[in-house]
């Protein structure tokens, strides 16, 4: 199925933002995965691309305060993404927070990959 069929489907439209991904699933259940869906692109993936596993990666969340400051905090031996996600809910206090996961060994070649949030002095390309 091509993208543009998606939007044949009963009940299909772009998902909004923060659309669970129990309807997703009911909404694409027996079609193919593939394509652009919204501004989503889906590939199937070739796991032999990967050199390796991280099991217990290490998460960054920044709180940002209405002046734009930060509170940056480093996070290990999670459990999960979903419960750093959660600690970072409690925490935020109102704040906007962004949730990286930290890619790279070394001290030089250490990057952060956003997961969730988006900086809210950042503009959007």
């Amino acid at each position: 199925m091509t993208a543009s069929q998606f939007d044949d489907l009963p009940g299909w439209e772009s998902p909004p933002r923060r659309l669970r991904n129990r309807e997703i699933r009911r909404r694409v259940r027996g079609v193919r995965l593939g394509g652009t869906i919204g501004s989503m692109e889906v590939a199937h993936a070739d796991p032999r691309a990967i050199a390796a596993t991280v099991e217990e990666p290490a998460y960054w969340v920044y709180f940002w305060t209405e002046t734009g400051a930060a509170e940056k905090f480093r996070v290990t031996r999670a459990g999960s993404v979903h419960e750093v996600l959660s600690w970072a809910e409690l925490k935020s206090q109102g704040r906007t927070f962004g949730l990286y996961i930290e890619a790279g060994k070394a001290i030089e070649d250490r990057h952060l990959i956003r997961l969730s949030g988006q900086e809210p002095n950042r503009r959007r390309s």
